[in-house]
């Protein structure tokens, strides 16, 4: 079931510190792909496929990470998930909505999910509502990024931020430097 599970309305933070750890919030809802499917064509989801959905409240709830789990019908969840860790070259965080990538002067790679042109549309052609936020707090030295909105008052307040859809132009991309 998680391997189709997909991030729909939601914000994500993430916070990346000097000693390159990294805590990671993801509050929203998360899509089971093939339930949407069966609500695009056939125009809701099946009794047996609500039950099915329901039991799988309890196998979300039951893996790390995830701090609240409530599914809301339609083959839809309301989640809460939390990760910590240290940042690791290839590691990738829930469901894949972002994945660090070092390198060997220290810097490190934040990137956000890239959706294919084919993914795209298929998700669309499912009904999959994208809109979320995705937010990045450091105190480590930012070299670039194309964050749709940065911290404010000399860096102090805010966030780096992108909003999620299934339209955005470009993958969500920022790169640290201790």
């Amino acid at each position: 079931m998680a391997s189709c599970l997909v991030p729909e309305e939601f914000t994500a933070t993430l916070n990346v510190d000097k000693s390159k750890n990294f805590q990671f919030v993801y509050e929203g809802t998360i899509a089971y792909a093939p339930a949407l499917a069966e609500i695009r064509k056939s125009g809701l989801l099946s009794s047996a496929g609500e039950t099915e959905l329901k039991k799988g409240e309890a196998e979300l709830r039951g893996k790390p990470g995830f701090t609240s789990v409530e599914y809301v019908g339609h083959g839809r969840y309301k989640v809460r998930y939390q990760e910590t860790g240290s940042v690791q070259s290839g590691k990738k965080l829930f469901l894949d909505l972002i994945e660090f990538r070092t390198s060997p002067s220290g810097g490190i790679r934040i990137l956000g999910t890239d959706i294919s042109p084919d993914g795209r549309k298929q998700l669309s052609e499912i009904g999959l509502k994208l809109d979320g936020t995705l937010k990045v707090t450091t105190d480590l030295k930012v070299i670039e990024h194309n964050a749709t909105s940065t911290p404010w008052f000399g860096g102090l307040f805010g966030a780096y931020e992108w909003h999620i859809t299934l339209d955005q132009a470009k993958r969500p991309t920022i790169l640290l430097q201790p």
